[in-house]
């Protein structure tokens, strides 16, 4: 049986995390893109799992509309793609009011709080390894949007959407 627990440390704003198992320590951290990494890795638990309670908490802390399509945008400060994005995304903002449009940004984007990706958590659950990344949420189905031409953009992330409303 495995379990997990959390201990303040000494660091200002860390958690130090352990991972037993047996009662053998496993894992040290005070990273959790770590852990989560490793509990992956060690099938501990599945990633499937993980990305469903991810996108189940996203929809609880951001009260998600399950009538509405709602787009979350994973995005880094001073990236270029996620400017482009930005850009394309508030040319359709006004036009899409029925779409819930959610910006989280990346970990360290302090800046930007509280809607920042704390930990790396999401980016580990929902493998993000390209800035932009989006979230679509529509019907109880969801999808993902990871690397794609700036070009194409539009038409990944609306082509459906607008379809549905034309």
């Amino acid at each position: 049986e495995s379990q997990v627990s959390s201990e303040e440390s000494s660091y200002v704003n860390s958690t130090t995390i352990y991972v037993f198992s047996e009662d053998k320590q496993l894992l040290v951290t005070n990273k959790p893109f770590e852990c989560i990494n490793y509990l992956i890795q060690k099938n501990i638990i599945k990633r499937s799992d993980l990305e469903t309670t991810a996108i189940e908490w996203l929809i609880k802390h951001y009260d998600v509309d399950a009538s509405q399509t709602s787009i979350f945008y994973f995005s880094m400060h001073g990236c270029k793609d996620c400017q482009q994005a930005e850009a394309i995304l508030s040319n359709y903002v006004e036009q899409l009011s029925n779409v819930n449009f959610i910006k989280i940004n990346r970990y360290n984007d302090l800046a930007y709080a509280p809607d920042i990706d704390y930990g790396s958590l999401f980016q580990a659950a929902f493998e993000i390894d390209w800035y932009p990344t989006f979230l679509i949420i529509d019907q109880g189905e969801h999808r993902f949007i990871r690397k794609t031409d700036i070009n194409r953009l539009p038409e990944r992330l609306f082509g459906e959407i607008h379809q549905e409303e034309g």
